[in-house]
């Protein structure tokens, strides 16, 4: 009764490399080095390289969060792929591929964890923004039509990939789903 985002990261690792507890804690090592590396690329966006650099080890180097890497669980590779897809919808590229693949990161965060359902609610406020910007200030016609474009290509190519994944391709049944959820 679990998405199968992680269990599907874990079974990839375990067929390449074998099934050991190792394995297990080099996969996350590795999520947690990816981590890091877009979690200082997101604060790049906002802050100097310096303090970037510094953010980032503070939240690696957090005795909490390699408590984290201690355990086998969802939370590193969810962490990577949600952070990833902001990263990449806050992107200013007008590019449908580079929509679907953000939808595609969105996707996979949401099979990792149920949690990853608020990208989707933000998504939704970007929208509402948008449009209240436009409306407010009559803003750029275009402007408004690429955030619609956007949001809606991420959010269906999203919620497509993870249907592909959770209800076709590796079906759960809806209640156990439903008992993680809660």
């Amino acid at each position: 009764a679990y998405p199968v985002g992680f269990p599907l990261i874990l079974a990839s690792a375990w067929w390449c490399f074998g099934d050991s507890i190792l394995v297990s804690s080099l996969t996350l090592s590795f999520f947690f080095f990816a981590f890091g590396i877009v979690a200082f690329f997101y604060f790049r966006k906002y802050f100097n390289e310096s303090i970037s650099i510094l953010l980032t080890l503070i939240i690696i180097y957090n005795p909490l969060t390699i408590g984290f890497k201690r355990e086998i669980l969802s939370d590193i590779p969810f962490s990577f792929f949600m952070l990833l897809g902001v990263l990449l919808f806050q992107s200013e590229r007008k590019n449908i591929l580079h929509f679907i693949l953000t939808g595609v990161v969105w996707g996979f965060a949401l099979c990792v964890r149920g949690i990853g359902a608020t990208l989707f609610l933000a998504a939704g406020f970007v929208f509402f923004h948008s449009i209240f910007r436009y409306v407010m200030k009559k803003g750029d016609r275009s402007r408004l039509l690429v955030s619609v474009k956007k949001s809606s290509i991420v959010v269906s190519s999203a919620l497509l990939f993870y249907l592909l994944l959770n209800a076709v391709l590796f079906p759960i049944p809806s209640s156990g789903i439903l008992k993680f959820y809660a």
